[in-house]
């Protein structure tokens, strides 16, 4: 899941042309549920999903911060 997007990739599980869609992306931290929506790649077939490393990274280090 911690791959950087390009436009229309093939997935790496079933070799499928991933279509670029917006998705809700949830976390659990300490028992508290996080949202974000964002654009990934996804997989019509399997349904894997692939997101931009930087902001899914930026998105968890946001979550941690909440806690210092």
């Amino acid at each position: 899941m911690l791959f950087r997007i390009m436009k229309h990739l093939h997935c790496a599980f079933c070799d499928t042309l991933t279509k670029s869609k917006i998705v809700t992306l949830t976390e659990t931290h300490e028992g508290r549920k996080f949202a974000l929506e964002m654009k990934a790649e996804v997989c019509p077939n399997c349904k894997e999903k692939y997101f931009d490393g930087a902001k899914l990274q930026k998105f968890e280090q946001s979550i941690k911060l909440l806690d210092a």
